[in-house]
């Protein structure tokens, strides 16, 4: 917490990416998977092992540090693994936010930045984690180490970011990016795969008690109210903070006072450089629509023009799909002029009374 009296903890900022790699080398030296964050009130670098801190909950006001944050976590991973070993997949529903990454040899398919697309990565990260669950059953492995050392072609860890994710949360599909966030955590540990979330608002709305269950490290930069603070934390404080990179770091030890480092555009932008010449890992893209899907939306579409009856779980039982399937043939549909945006809690109106009418 805050403390009484006031003290002065210098800003650290890389200007040169020698910098950075030499304190990134510092926590290679005590890290598994190294994180550089910053340094603590004492002066010291503070550094962050996915292995013991697996998934991130970043959250924070517009100027507080956030974005910094996301930029040093992304550049400590990928400068530390080959393309072969680490994958990222990258979900900016800002669409300005990580546009220094877009050439960058790691990411599994391109930015992503609508909700549609969010579901086509949720849907890829769940097939993923079941095919690895396969692997390890059939290669009498406990986890992605051990199945690695015993494949011939490795499996690259995944980290997927989902930035400002606080827009899927206010769309219709809430409980689908919820439902399937906490129910993919659980297991993705053992194959590999690390989640960070950040989103402006850490309301309890955008953070369910699930979400702070699940993410044991929090991150909590300025906040705009107390009640946002004990949304993230579970207590106040963070709301006290001065910005600029000042931040609380909750994890399973405790409570953290610390200041997070600045990596200058340029610096990325020359790490980015560095490795885009290095060749892309070799994992699963994300599926394109198939004949299948469009007979799916095809079905969806007569079924609810000829019925004038609509619901996720109606198209669920009809059509034989699941959750995540059903939600993103509603988003389809609604681009496609069949049935009405949703507006609040008013239930969405089917627009089209004759099948004749629609063209795909």
């Amino acid at each position: 917490m805050p403390s009484t009296k006031f003290s002065s903890i210098p800003q650290q900022a890389f200007a040169t990416k020698e910098e950075f790699l030499s304190v990134l080398s510092k926590a290679r030296a005590s890290c598994q998977l190294p994180v550089v964050l910053g340094i603590d009130e004492h002066g010291n670098d503070v550094f962050l092992d996915l292995t013991k801190s697996p998934h991130i909950l970043i959250s924070g006001t517009t100027g507080s540090g956030k974005s910094v944050c996301t930029d040093i976590v992304l550049s400590s991973l990928f400068c530390r693994f080959s393309p072969a070993e680490l994958s990222f997949l990258l979900v900016d529903f800002k669409a300005v936010e990580l546009w220094a990454y877009e050439n960058l040899p790691y990411l599994a398919l391109p930015i992503q930045t609508s909700v549609e697309e969010c579901l086509d990565v949720l849907d890829w990260l769940e097939n993923e984690i079941g095919k690895r669950y396969v692997l390890l059953v059939e290669n009498e492995a406990k986890d992605i180490d051990e199945l690695n050392a015993k494949l011939d072609v490795k499996q690259p860890l995944i980290v997927a970011l989902f930035n400002e994710y606080i827009d899927i949360v206010r769309s219709d599909y809430k409980d689908v990016f919820i439902k399937t966030i906490s129910k993919i955590i659980p297991f993705c540990d053992k194959v590999g795969v690390h989640v960070i979330l950040t989103t402006v608002r850490p309301c309890s709305d955008s953070i369910p008690e699930i979400f702070r269950t699940l993410f044991a490290t929090k991150l909590a930069f300025n906040t705009c109210y107390k009640k946002d603070s004990t949304a993230l934390l579970g207590q106040p404080g963070a709301e006290k903070l001065a910005g600029r990179g000042d931040c609380l770091m909750q994890t399973s030890d405790g409570l953290m006072h610390l200041q997070i480092s600045f990596l200058l555009l340029d610096v990325i932008k020359s790490l980015v450089q560095e490795r885009s010449g290095q060749c892309k890992p070799k994992v699963i893209p994300v599926p394109q629509e198939t004949t299948s899907d469009i007979d799916l939306l095809h079905a969806a579409i007569k079924h609810v023009i000829k019925t004038q009856m609509l619901s996720i779980s109606i198209l669920q039982r009809k059509l034989g799909v699941g959750y995540n399937k059903a939600a993103s043939l509603m988003e389809r549909m609604e681009k496609l002029g069949v049935i009405s945006p949703q507006v609040g809690t008013a239930p969405r109106q089917v627009l089209m009374t004759n099948i004749d009418d629609f063209k795909l």
